[in-house]
């Protein structure tokens, strides 16, 4: 449950970062194993993109192609041998990078490497390390190595999309009508399509070609979250209705920080409809990232293609919700920013001081909805917390609002929970914590 201020004032002290020097630990298997892949997975999208253009007409363009082909390749090198980490050169938040990188070697008294520095920056460095190397170039600057790959997992997840769009629709309706509904019943639904939509990050099955029988898009039909809620190892469910169902009709914006594309973006757009419709709030505000992120993060261009997409399918239900979402955006009552913040290595309570333009606009609102795994990293810091840590006390102060965290479990660490849970999920599986199988929700109210 929420912890209360007493608990966010004790003395125990910070847990320590997670970090890829401790061999065996989940970051170091990251590093060591699925980093590398993810890199190769770029390369190739790339010596594929360079090798379709005809020869003649984009001699420049392959020239130029094959020369990053040759700097991604490097940097996969420097990862795998363990070698030091440099300064970016182009794009974004440079002089914040150049800061991190600077506190990071005077506080070791060595130079930054892949494996001896936070695993939170060094992942975080890896993805933004790709796009200065693009952005430096003169042909590729927009160029989004992970479009393929998103854009299959949307291909792919179609079938379960119709079929919540199809329920949704019907709530709509019954707004329309003023059929009487069970406002709390279909919340909880809505917030658990939101969270298992979470269960597959693209990053994590770096192969993925879009014709997998992806178990999630099964899973978050309505039929089967009563079977899935024995997974919610922490659920704040009651409180964050309580809170949603406090002083409805007055004007209230509720941001919501997205995570990923393709099906779990679709399921976060149907809850923010269902948000505006039960009069929840008056606006909803999203938050993505400004740049290609952690393969399968929401860019402006996802945002906008998947709109097409929804648009221009043969399935009526969709094309009703793209008009729908798309009128939303034109009258302001869908707003979206991309803030450079989410896409530097700062956990979130720095905010504060590193963007306090971001951190006022979050305290603006009635609550922030902070999906996925990495926002839930970021929330804590990164940090070996133990399990029985409470969910406030985490957040080392990051209070600008109302917060409310949907995360299905895909690196270890967690807290909020009891040890009782922590030993069940542990006897079920011994990758609870990494696998996305289970989750929480959890909250903390100002």
């Amino acid at each position: 449950m929420a912890g209360t201020d007493k608990e966010c004032l004790d003395t125990h002290k910070n847990a320590p970062r997670l970090i890829g020097s401790k061999t065996g630990s989940f970051a170091y298997l990251t590093i060591r194993d699925r980093m590398p892949v993810i890199m190769t997975q770029i390369v190739d999208t790339l010596h594929q993109a360079v090798s379709e253009l005809n020869s003649e007409e984009y001699k420049n363009k392959i020239e130029e192609g094959k020369c990053l082909i040759g700097n991604l390749s490097e940097v996969r090198h420097q990862l795998m041998t363990d070698k030091d980490l440099g300064f970016l050169e182009h794009g974004d938040g440079l002089e914040e990078w150049r800061q991190l990188y600077v506190q990071l070697a005077n506080k070791r008294n060595v130079m930054p490497s892949w494996y001896n520095v936070p695993w939170l920056y060094v992942e975080c460095y890896m993805y933004r390390k790709v796009i200065d190397i693009l952005i430096g170039s003169e042909y590729f600057k927009k160029y989004d190595p992970f479009r393929i790959q998103k854009e299959k997992g949307f291909q792919s997840s179609l079938p379960a999309m119709e079929t919540l769009s199809m329920y949704l629709i019907e709530k709509i309706n019954d707004f329309k009508l003023e059929i009487k509904t069970d406002l709390r019943e279909d919340f909880l639904k809505f917030l658990q399509f939101c969270l298992w939509g979470n269960k597959t990050d693209l990053s994590l099955i770096a192969k993925y070609d879009g014709s997998q029988d992806l178990s999630q898009l099964q899973a978050s039909s309505k039929d089967h979250l009563t079977n899935l809620r024995s997974k919610i190892l922490c659920d704040d469910t009651e409180l964050a209705w309580t809170l949603i169902n406090k002083e409805k009709g007055v004007k209230r914006r509720i941001t919501y920080v997205l995570d990923n594309s393709g099906f779990e973006l679709f399921t976060d757009l149907c809850f923010a409809d269902w948000l505006i419709t039960s009069n929840s709030a008056t606006e909803v505000h999203f938050e993505i990232k400004n740049i290609p992120w952690f393969v399968s993060d929401v860019t402006p261009n996802d945002l906008h293609w998947t709109l097409e997409q929804l648009k221009s399918s043969p399935n009526k239900n969709l094309n009703l919700l793209a008009d729908r979402w798309l009128g939303n955006f034109a009258d302001k009552i869908w707003t979206y920013g991309c803030h450079p913040f989410w896409t530097l290595a700062h956990q979130f309570s720095t905010m504060q001081v590193t963007s306090p333009d971001l951190y006022t606009s979050l305290a603006s609102g009635y609550l922030v909805i902070l999906k996925g795994d990495l926002n839930y990293r970021k929330l804590l810091g990164d940090r070996d917390w133990s399990y029985t840590t409470p969910f406030k006390r985490a957040l080392e102060g990051f209070s600008p609002t109302n917060l409310l965290a949907l995360r299905t479990l895909k690196a270890d660490l967690v807290c909020g929970i009891t040890q009782e849970t922590a030993d069940r999920a542990a006897k079920e599986s011994d990758r609870w914590m990494v696998n996305g199988e289970y989750a929480v929700i959890q909250i903390s109210i100002v």
